[in-house]
Formats: structure tokens, sequence, C-alpha cells
């Protein structure tokens, strides 16, 4: 799925860069300023997406997040679960749907 949503956005003329683990990921939005976007799973290995995103937060407070989740009852739930400049995309989606919401969640900073 992560080689696919890369693949989708670097296609539409983002560029994106993909980890496949929490500490990649730590470091990355640790020390690159460029990001404009942090994607990620609700469900990780040894940490949540949502927890992710709280670090993140706490290096760039205004950094734009989207969710991806599999599961209903997050998407039930996500006016608890999100917070501000955070947005949701349960999956399955189409195409368009990913790029719409990109596109939102990163012009709402």
């Amino acid at each position: 799925m992560r080689m696919f949503v890369a693949e989708v956005l670097m296609d539409a003329g983002y560029r994106c860069t993909q980890v496949g683990d929490i500490e990649s990921a730590l470091e990355r939005l640790q020390n690159d300023p460029s990001i404009d976007l942090l994607l990620t799973d609700v469900g990780l290995p040894r940490m949540t997406g949502r927890e992710l995103a709280d670090v993140a937060r706490g290096w760039r407070a205004q950094l734009p997040i989207l969710f991806m989740t599999g599961y209903a009852e997050n998407a039930i739930n996500r006016q608890v679960f999100l917070g501000d400049g955070m947005e949701m995309l349960v999956k399955p989606f189409q195409i368009n749907e990913l790029l719409d919401k990109v596109r939102r969640t990163i012009d709402r900073v």
C-alpha cells in the first residue's frame, strides 16, 4: 500500500518520501523541514499513527497530517481522534479521493 500511494502521489507531481519503520519516520520528520504533509496509516507496529503524529507535531506544530485507516470504527470516531490540521481517509479509497484529501489537507494550513 505504501509503495502504491507513493507512486500515485509522485505521478500527480508531489515529491514523496516513504519509510518502512517508525525509527526512519521519526528521524526524517525531525530532520527534514521540507516535509509538507505526514501521511500515515493509523495502525503501525510499535506506535500508532496518532502517536507518530503527536511526536511530529512536537517538532512542527502546524504540520498537516493525513491518516489512512481500514477500520470503520476509527472513521466513526474521527471527531475524537483528529486534531486541528488532521484528516482521515478510509480504505479502500479511489485515487481521486486520495489526491483530493492530500490537496485539501495541505491547503488548510
